[in-house]
């Protein structure tokens, strides 16, 4: 991630040209300071040693010589000393100052060398006038390093002076180049800040609809907001997913740029239009009258969003559900939990049918919790042992006797007591529980059945999930042989829904008859496409939902409708059994339309587990009783007001 940023931002010409510029003056700057260390250290040995010095040195050890020369008091072992002293002198005179070298010195040094062997070789001559002109020789010797000392004082002074000179430039150089450095970084860091803004601030915008983003929802949150009434509204595109797979996902872009107009054409002061993410948008409005507000401006995008998706058929189904929460002030409800509120009642906006709004009232937060609640603690409910199967009885309305027992789950929560299956089967669904539950629920079914009579089966109730999990099939062949239950014995009921989330319906429905499991169709009547599954699927049975079934005795086409239910089941071979029976009237309206079979309360509510054998032997005694007497069509025994 550092390195891709870094790469981008290396390819801006401008900032380009300055760290090119910035690396010449670098380099400038090295290398004066490299001349600067060396003219320093040429100027401190110029200046601790003196030339002349020598020179003059030479020079008096030349006239004190001469005067041991000339002085006939001094013997033979003095003037060789004094030779002697000249001759280390030699060694040690310079002929460079500085770096440079020292004519003057190098003649005067040579002169020197051959003057010495003249003096010493005079010196052992008994001449008196070879002495003499001894003599004469080294005084003209120190009247020459006397010049030569001279020369080398100016000189020294004028190799002092340059190398000050140059010590001088460069340093100003390097002051020149340091100051340029300065100002380079200096415009550096502008440049570097206004980029790292607009990496800040593109970090916090959507690069599809140029809204803000979450990082931008994020940073309002941490920043804080003033203690004011706040609102809140989550607004989500129905049916995304089949515009992106009909269509494309360049039109499901064009649909999220379409929502992104719309919230900004209507925003107004103290208002924020921020997409979340996928085909999810937030809207939040600050100060008086928010609630009011986002009420409006969610109206207002609804109206613009459908007015423009009304021509395009790429668009035509989608639909915006939306969910809108508020607060009368921060401290009473913090933005983040507002956020979560109207994502909830947005949810529930959308299970309710869609293209609705939604509002996250105190009692639908309350209702809410309990479902977050419930959830959480369904999870443990088949460990804890809060589950258990009742079992509800379908009569065969021709000879009255049992056919099958419907299982039905329930749960006692150890706080809220007995839960209505409608409130916890969709939680289950919700949360993949329903997988585990509904083997559970086979398990206990088929566990029961094998104490039954052999004529009577048992009936399982199938969700979407469950269908799409792919031990099901061999799940239940594996419980049928441990439980030595002929398979006939046993009937999967599947609602239409399950069939239309399940792709591969008909497979599973096809492996199932195989084993010689029977299907039911349950619920027939309240799906989309009731007659095009009857075409596709073979059942067994055809279950018609009970709201046909109360129905049957009011004016309406009720009636008719079951009938002709009842006609198509037996031109098919299915089985037609009536749900919700609750009176002589249903019985008797259920029995004259076709049906051939019935559940409901008039015959029994569902019962424990443990009942079910005793009521299998008093309803059994009590019709065949009942038969004896009438020798006619078996009403419903006595034993349905005695159960509870």
């Amino acid at each position: 991630m550092q390195s891709r940023r870094f790469s981008r931002l290396i390819r801006d010409p401008f900032l380009a040209l300055i760290l090119l510029t910035s690396g010449i003056i670098a380099t400038e700057a090295t290398v004066n300071l490299v001349l600067v260390q060396r003219y320093q250290h040429d100027l401190i040995e110029v200046s601790s040693y003196d030339v002349a010095f020598d020179f003059n040195r030479a020079q008096i050890e030349l006239m004190r010589l001469r005067d041991v020369l000339v002085d006939d008091s001094f013997g033979d072992s003095r003037i060789r000393s004094e030779i002697a002293i000249i001759k280390t002198r030699l060694t040690t005179l310079p002929t460079e100052i500085g770096s440079d070298d020292f004519a003057p010195a190098k003649a005067a040094k040579a002169k020197l060398q051959t003057g010495l062997a003249a003096i010493e070789a005079a010196t052992l001559s008994p001449n008196p006038q070879d002495r003499a002109e001894a003599a004469a020789l080294a005084e003209h010797l120190a009247s020459s390093f006397g010049r030569a000392a001279t020369i080398a004082n100016v000189k020294q002074g004028d190799v002092v002076e340059e190398q000050r000179q140059r010590l001088t430039r460069s340093l100003a150089h390097i002051e020149l180049l340091t100051y340029a450095l300065g100002v380079l970084g200096l415009i550096m860091m502008v440049f570097l800040l206004k980029y790292r803004r607009r990496l800040t601030r593109r970090a916090a915008t959507d690069a599809l609809t140029g809204l803000p983003n979450r990082t931008a929802l994020k940073e309002l949150i941490e920043t804080g907001l003033s203690d004011e009434a706040i609102a809140v509204a989550m607004i989500d595109v129905d049916r995304f997913k089949e515009i992106n797979d009909n269509h494309g996902h360049s039109a499901g872009d064009a649909v999220l740029r379409l929502i992104a107009n719309c919230m900004r054409r209507v925003l107004g002061p103290q208002e924020y239009a921020i997409r979340i993410g996928g085909d999810e948008f937030a809207l939040i409005a600050l100060g008086e009258d928010a609630d009011r507000r986002v009420l409006e401006r969610c109206q207002a995008i609804e109206t613009l969003f459908r007015d423009r998706c009304l021509y395009h058929p790429d668009r035509a189904t989608a639909s915006l559900s939306i969910g809108i929460a508020s607060a009368k002030s921060q401290s009473e409800r913090q933005i983040d939990e507002l956020l979560v509120d109207a994502d909830v009642a947005m949810y529930s906006a959308k299970s309710e049918g869609r293209a609705q709004i939604a509002f996250a009232t105190e009692e639908f937060l309350k209702d809410a919790a309990m479902q977050k609640r419930l959830q959480r603690d369904l999870a443990y409910a088949i460990e804890d042992e809060q589950l258990h199967v009742a079992f509800q009885p379908i009569i065969d309305l021709s000879t009255g006797s049992i056919a099958y027992f419907e299982s039905l789950l329930r749960w006692t929560h150890p706080q809220f007591g007995p839960i209505r299956p409608d409130n916890f089967i969709a939680l289950a669904e919700a949360s993949g529980d329903i997988i585990p539950i509904g083997r559970f629920v086979l398990r206990e079914a088929l566990a029961n059945l094998r104490h039954w009579p052999e004529s009577i089966g048992v009936t399982v109730n199938v969700s979407a999930l469950q269908l799409g999990d792919d031990m099901l099939v061999s799940q239940v062949g594996q419980l049928l042989e441990t439980h030595e239950i002929d398979p006939a014995r046993l009937t999967l009921e599947i609602t239409e829904s399950v069939l239309v989330r399940n792709v591969h319906s008909e497979k599973i429905v096809n492996e199932f008859q195989a084993m010689g499991v029977a299907v039911a169709l349950d619920d027939f009547g309240t799906g989309y496409a009731s007659m095009g599954y009857l075409r596709d699927h073979t059942f067994e049975k055809i279950k018609i939902d009970k709201s046909f079934v109360s129905a049957m005795t009011k004016p309406g086409n009720s009636r008719a409708i079951v009938r002709a239910i009842c006609n198509l089941g037996r031109d098919l071979g299915a089985l037609i059994v009536a749900e919700g029976i609750e009176s002589e009237a249903d019985l008797a309206t259920t029995r004259a339309a076709g049906c051939t079979h019935g559940q409901g309360y008039l015959f029994a509510k569902p019962m424990p587990s443990a009942d079910v054998v005793t009521f299998i032997r008093t309803w059994q005694r009590e019709t065949h009783a009942e038969r004896r007497a009438a020798h006619a069509a078996p009403k419903v025994p006595a034993t349905k007001r005695k159960v509870a």
